[in-house]
C-alpha cells in the first residue's frame, strides 16, 4: 500500500511558501536531483505525482477500492474525513480537495551539504496551475510566522527573490505550541530560520538561504556539479528501475556520511561521540557510501516492486569489515516448485555465509587477538547445560546461503458445525 507521504511533504512545503510573480512562459522542469549539490545525505522524491496516482489506481489496491463490498467501510471513512475537512479549511483557508490538488509534477525533499555552511534541508514542490491555492496557504503561513515572533526579510539571487523568516532565541515555554496556527501567545524557544522562493510554478523551501542559492544556481539544469551526476545516485537509480521507466518513488541515504558531517560540525562534542567517529573506519562502515531504492506499482509483471541497493566502495585490501556480513552473491534465482501461484509475495537471496562469518571473525580478532573467535565458538559448545552445539561448525557452516520466503493469503477461519433439528 502506498501511503500519502508525498502529500504530507507537499503540505509542509506549501505552508512555508511566499508570493512572487509567476512566469508567463512554461518551461521544461529540471529534475530535483539536478537541482541539488553533489553531497546529499538524504533524499526522497516522487518524480511525477500525477503518474503516481495513475499507477496506484491501476494497482490491486486501486481496484480494491472499487469493490462494492467495501462501500460501507468507504462511506464510514468519508464521514470521518469530512469531519476533519472543516477544521482543515478553517485553519488553512482552503478545502481538502484544493489542498490535495496542489502537488503537480515532482515533489522532493533532501538533506545536503553546503560547503562552508551548515547542513541544508530543502523541499521542492511543483504546484502547476494551483497557484491560487498556494497563495492562500502563503497568507496563512506568513501571518502565523509573524505572530510567532519571526522577522521577515528578503534577498535576491540571480533575479529571484528569496523570502527569509528568522526567529531569535527566547525562553522556552512548554505550554506553547509553535505549530498551532490559531494560537494566541507568541512562540518561545530556540532560534530558527526558514527561507523560500517561488519560480516556474514551483515552491522551494529551505532551512537557510545558502541551500536555496545552491538550488537556484542549478535551476536551468546545466550545472556541472549536481547530485544527479554522483556515481552513487546514478548507480542506485539504474539498478532499481523497473520496466525501463522512472519509479513511482525514489529514496536515497548516506547515513555514514551524514553522521560524520554532523559530528564534525557539532560544537562541544561529548567524548563518547568522538569515539564513535573514530571507530567507524575500524568497523569498515565508511565503505558504505550510500543506500537507496525505489518503489513502483502496476508494473508489467507485478502489482508492486520494492528494490533496495547498497553502494559500497571496497578498500584496496578487499576487507569490508562489518559490511561483509551483508554480502549477497549475485546469482540467477527463481521460485522453487513449492512456491505456488497463489503467493502474494516472494523474497529470495543468496547470502555469502562463509564471507559473513569471516568478516565477523576478523573484526572480533582485531580487538581480542588471533584465534579468539574459534575459542568463543568452542566455549559456546562446551557450556554446561547447553545444547553442545558449536555455532560455527554445527550451524553456520552447514548453511548454503540460499534463502526463499513466500507469503500466502491467510486461510479462512473454520466454522464448527452446530447441531440442530
Amino acid at each position: 500500500m502506498i501511503r500519502p507521504l508525498v502529500l504530507r511533504t507537499a503540505v509542509a512545503a506549501a505552508l512555508f511558501a511566499s508570493f512572487c510573480v509567476r512566469p508567463s512562459v512554461a518551461q521544461e522542469k529540471t529534475p530535483s536531483a539536478k537541482l541539488l549539490p553533489p553531497n546529499v545525505y538524504a533524499y526522497v522524491a516522487a518524480p511525477d505525482v500525477a503518474e503516481l496516482k495513475t499507477r496506484v489506481k491501476a494497482s490491486a489496491f486501486g481496484e480494491l477500492l472499487k469493490d462494492p463490498k467495501l462501500q460501507p467501510t468507504y462511506d464510514q471513512f468519508k464521514e470521518k474525513f469530512a469531519e476533519g475537512a472543516g477544521q482543515v479549511q478553517q485553519n488553512l483557508g482552503v478545502t481538502v480537495e484544493e489542498l490535495m490538488k496542489v502537488p503537480s509534477g515532482e515533489v522532493a525533499f533532501a538533506v545536503c551539504d553546503i560547503p562552508g555552511e551548515s547542513i541544508g534541508m530543502v523541499a521542492i514542490l511543483g504546484y502547476g496551475e494551483n497557484g491560487s491555492t498556494v497563495d492562500t496557504l502563503i497568507e496563512k503561513a506568513e501571518a502565523a510566522l509573524e505572530k510567532k515572533g519571526s522577522t521577515r526579510t528578503t534577498e535576491e539571487f540571480e533575479g529571484t527573490e528569496i523570502v527569509v523568516y528568522t526567529k531569535e532565541a527566547a525562553a522556552e515555554d512548554p505550554a506553547t505550541d509553535d505549530l498551532d496556527i490559531d494560537g494566541e501567545a507568541p512562540a518561545t524557544g530556540g532560534a530558527g530560520k526558514v527561507a523560500w522562493f517561488r519560480k516556474d510554478d514551483r515552491i522551494v523551501v529551505g532551512n537557510d538561504v545558502p541551500v536555496l542559492e545552491a538550488v537556484l544556481a542549478r535551476w536551468d539544469g546545466s550545472h556541472g556539479e549536481t547530485f544527479a551526476s554522483s556515481a552513487a545516485y546514478t548507480t542506485i537509480l539504474e539498478k532499481t528501475k523497473t520496466d525501463d521507466r522512472m519509479p513511482a518513488l525514489i529514496w536515497y541515504g548516506n547515513p555514514i556520511g551524514g553522521l560524520q558531517a554532523g559530528l564534525s560540525r557539532a560544537p562541544n562534542i561529548p567524548p563518547q561521540f568522538q569515539i564513535v567517529a573514530g571507530i567507524l573506519p575500524m568497523l569498515g562502515l565508511t565503505n558504505l557510501k550510500a543506500v537507496g531504492g525505489s518503489v513502483d506499482v502496476a508494473t508489467k509483471e507485478f502489482d508492486s516492486i520494492t528494490k533496495i541497493f547498497f553502494y559500497v566502495e571496497p578498500p584496496a585490501s578487499g576487507d569490508l569489515g562489518l559490511l561483509g556480513v551483508f554480502d549477497f552473491t549475485p546469482s540467477e534465482m527463481a521460485p522453487p516448485e513449492w512456491v505456488t501461484d497463489s503467493a502474494t509475495g516472494y523474497f529470495a537471496a543468496n547470502w555469502n555465509v562463509e564471507g559473513a562469518v569471516g568478516s565477523v571473525q576478523r573484526l572480533y580478532e582485531t580487538f581480542n587477538g588471533p584465534g579468539s573467535f574459534d575459542q568463543l565458538m568452542q566455549q559456546a559448545a562446551d557450556k554446561p547445560g547447553g545444547p553442545g552445539i558449536n555455532p560455527r561448525k554445527d550451524l553456520l557452516d552447514q548453511l548454503s546461503g540460499m534463502m526463499h520466503m513466500a507469503n500466502y493469503p491467510a486461510a479462512a477461519p473454520r466454522v464448527q458445525p452446530t447441531g440442530g433439528n
